[in-house]
């Protein structure tokens, strides 16, 4: 629903690597994070947190 908040997460492999770059997609175009958009990493575990959606944010986010 607009205006709400969504929470993606995943786990990821290598879990312990320092040199480990995660990167998110929106529809296969890469996300640059801010205000509204917040990437975290912390031992495998991946979150994307979007605050505020609108109705551009529906659309397939994956992570690499």
């Amino acid at each position: 629903m607009e205006g709400q908040h969504v929470y993606l997460e995943a786990q990821v492999e290598p879990r312990a690597d320092p040199n480990l770059r995660i990167e998110w997609y929106k529809n296969g175009i890469s996300l640059t994070t801010g205000t509204r958009l917040k990437s975290t990493f912390d031992f495998g575990h991946v979150t994307m947190s979007i605050n505020g959606l609108r109705g551009d944010d529906s659309a397939i986010y994956t992570c690499k």
